[in-house]
């Protein structure tokens, strides 16, 4: 991408179908936020999605990943932020 002069988007997404865990919540935040800030200069965005509900996944939660996901690409100015995605 950076050799095409093309942006980029990057999207850490916390296991979903793990029962949410604030420590790796504050890890996906903490590695989101610094890598926006280290990769702004080479165009590319970095957004995070974690899951809010301590129960197995469902596909409601994976359908709402999917939106997640693509909210944080065709989003311009998202960058070192997280969604949360819920079942």
């Amino acid at each position: 991408m950076q050799q095409r002069g093309r942006p980029g988007v990057i999207i850490n997404v916390a296991g979903a179908h793990l029962t949410p865990d604030t420590v790796a919540n504050a890890m996906i935040g903490g590695l989101t936020q610094r890598w926006a800030k280290e990769l702004s200069g080479l165009k590319i965005r970095v957004g995070g999605i974690v899951p809010r509900h301590r129960h197995r996944a469902t596909f409601e939660m994976d359908d709402e990943l999917i939106r997640n996901a693509e909210y944080i690409v065709s989003n311009d100015s998202f960058n070192g932020r997280l969604l949360e995605a819920s079942g």
